[in-house]
């Protein structure tokens, strides 16, 4: 254990504090903001920095009656002094502010602004109490912000901070234009008028201000030494008032981040007694309700290690971050379960004295600060002598180790240096859970061979390792593999069981024994036709594997709880498509039914139970035990489209049909 904690969690989270319990739907960063006293202590401040900008604004009283109507011209530089006092007092305590609040920076000007707008609430009302009308301008001023703001913010029109025309592109997208590009992509914060609104808005009320003061003024109600004095403080509450509304109406303020919204599954007896780590319901969807992430389910023992396998853009990377932290995934709706050693991995807190799991990502998370402070965490010399012998393992030099560390900026370090460096870090948290993202990438052959070595160590000392990987090295430390597809898993178990069958030609594919398992097994078999003019060929197959999974679920007793298993395999004019469900074996019984059922349609006027649908797609059909499960093969014939020509295709479908 570390001398000093090691806090959990990363600016994606959250900033607003959040009792998020095991029970609730949204769990963000819990703890991820300032003390509540802390926000008691910066109020004090901003209300004792805004009464002395009022009361500078009251000294116009003593200007009219002792220089203006009295003619004191000596008195003008006195009060002149006598006004500086306030405004020396404001710069004392805003930097008082500051030094109290250091390390806050994002809480302490949203409190500002928050602080000058409850000041500002707090006047409007006293000068109401004089007169009705001298707080009219201030409330003009703050309806008229909140109505503009309000307008903004659902207009959803923001301008982008730069444009350019085509032939400024060609520069930018050769990458000979960084700036331009960072202007280009930048997605402002608000809306370009609303910087307009803070500039024009306070000055209507103070326009109002103007009006009603005259008035009462002309009409003897209040004294003329108060005319100029009420205007400047409904001028300064008006900026505040529609400050605050600006603030509000920012679509993704500085403060805060604009997290996922994430639903949590009630966690059962079950998995909250399961060591390791047991995924369920597990889905990612974007804003327009595309699935990033779909219904992933599964179970790892502590101690193993799992690679996860697929195309680009299956959701490996995006799987991984939804296991540590869904809110982080900006944008989406998060929904699943995720137990680690049973305990809720979703459920975090800041200020943790150890970390349950590490993600180290494609591009290391490293924040503007030495590389010393990056590897232990900004803790103590301990914990930095530690993460230097880890660092050491993997650097294989001790100058190397030195020189990593000794850099005052870890973003600007080499990449492998930078990956190597949050390795290390992860390996001093000790997780419970390693989630490893190409760490390939930027490591030479010997530090990837000192990487096994270190993640064979942390297997045996009962930490699990989930990893995106295409080394070989790395791939072969797997126990289980994870293979996915359209963010869907069509394989799930040991490495050697699905490597064995790859080696043979064998496709495989795992789903929960239901219904919901067709749309990813229609998914799956069109990914083995994907030659021109394969129509045909996914239709056939597809269909056969739809009556399959139909006659799977017909003698299914539990839906939530039973799997089942597809594998396929091509031959060079036909293929195998095998289903393995915990099914009884089909007797020679129900196959002369379905034959008969075959022999009765061949006006294709009646629907056919899914064996006899099945065994219409197909040329032949087995059944029988595989262990202590069933299968139903089926071997269907296929054609080669380079060889074959439309016709005969038609053709051919027309004479099976």
């Amino acid at each position: 254990m570390l001398a000093n904690p090691i806090r959990e969690g990363s600016g994606q989270s959250t900033l607003a504090a959040v009792a998020a319990g095991p029970d609730l739907n949204i769990l963000p960063m819990t703890d991820r903001s300032a003390p509540g006293w802390m926000r008691v202590f910066s109020m004090i401040f901003v209300v004792g920095s805004a009464l002395c900008m009022l009361a500078i604004a009251t000294m116009a009283v003593f200007f009219q009656n002792l220089v203006v109507d009295r003619g004191s011209l000596i008195v003008a530089p006195l009060l002149l002094a006598v006004g500086l006092v306030p405004v020396l007092a404001a710069l004392i305590l805003d930097w008082a502010h500051a030094r109290a609040v250091a390390g806050y920076r994002a809480f302490r000007e949203r409190w500002a602004v928050q602080g000058r707008a409850a000041t500002a609430v707090m006047v409007c009302l006293m000068l109401g109490v004089v007169h009705p009308l001298l707080a009219a301008g201030t409330l003009v001023a703050g309806l008229l912000g909140a109505g503009f703001y309000a307008g903004l913010r659902h207009l959803g029109q923001r301008e982008r901070y730069w444009d350019f025309d085509p032939s400024e592109a060609v520069s930018i997208l050769a990458g000979r234009d960084g700036v331009g590009f960072t202007l280009a992509a930048a997605e402002p914060d608000e809306h370009a008028l609303a910087v307009h609104g803070s500039q024009v808005l306070p000055w209507v009320g103070a326009l109002v201000a103007l009006a009603t003061n005259s008035w009462l003024v002309a009409g003897e109600v209040i004294a003329p030494s108060t005319f100029a004095a009420g205007t400047l403080i409904t001028l300064w509450a008006s900026d505040a008032l529609v400050a605050e509304f600006r603030r509000r109406a920012a679509r993704v303020p500085a403060t805060q981040q604009a997290d996922a919204e994430v639903e949590q599954l009630p966690i059962d007896v079950d998995s909250a007694e399961v060591g390791g780590l047991a995924v369920a319901g597990l889905a990612v969807r974007g804003q327009s309700g595309e699935a990033r992430v779909k219904d992933v389910a599964l179970e790892l023992a502590a101690g193993r290690i799992a690679v996860i396998g697929g195309e680009s853009g299956s959701g490996k990377s995006t799987l991984l971050q939804a296991l540590i932290d869904p809110s982080a995934l900006q944008g989406t709706t998060v929904r699943g379960r995720v137990m680690l050693n049973g305990s809720n991995l979703w459920h975090r807190r800041a200020h943790a004295t150890a970390v349950q799991a590490v993600l180290v990502g494609h591009q290391p998370l490293l924040l503007p600060a030495s590389g010393a402070e990056n590897l232990a965490c900004f803790n103590d010399h301990h914990a930095l002598d530690r993460g230097k012998r880890i660092l050491e393992s993997l650097l294989f030099s001790a100058l190397a180790t030195d020189q990593v560390c000794a850099a005052p900026n870890a973003q600007h370090l080499p990449h492998g240096q930078k990956k190597t460096l949050a390795l290390a870090r992860a390996f001093l948290l000790a997780p419970s859970l390693y989630l490893l993202d190409r760490p390939e990438d930027g490591l030479t052959e010997k530090q990837i061979v000192a990487l096994c070595d270190r993640l064979r160590q942390e297997s045996r000392m009962g930490r699990t390792t989930v990893m995106v990987t295409e080394h070989r090295l790395l791939a072969e430390l797997a126990d289980d593999m994870i293979l996915l597809q359209d963010g869907r898993v069509i394989d799930f178990g040991t490495a050697a069981e699905i490597r064995q069958g790859q080696l043979a030609g064998w496709a495989r594919f795992v789903g929960a024994r239901s219904v919901d398992t067709l749309d990813n097994l229609e998914r799956w078999i069109r990914s083995h036709f994907l030659r021109n003019g394969d129509e045909a060929n996914q239709r056939k197959v597809a269909k056969a594997a739809s009556e399959l999974l139909a006659l799977s679920c017909q003698t299914a007793t539990d839906l939530t709880a039973q799997t089942l298993r597809f594998a396929f395999k091509h031959y060079e004019d036909y293929c195998v498509l095998r289903l393995i469900d915990d099914g009884s074996p089909l007797n020679s019984a129900q196959l002369q039914i379905a034959e008969r059922s075959l022999a009765d349609d061949a006006t294709n006027t009646t629907r056919l139970q899914p064996l006899a649908a099945a065994m219409k797609e197909s040329v032949g059909i087995e059944s029988g035990m595989d262990g202590d499960r069933r299968f139903v093969e089926l071997r269907i014939s296929t054609y080669d489209p380079r060889k074959t020509t439309a016709v005969e295709v038609r053709r051919d479908v027309a004479a099976r049909s």
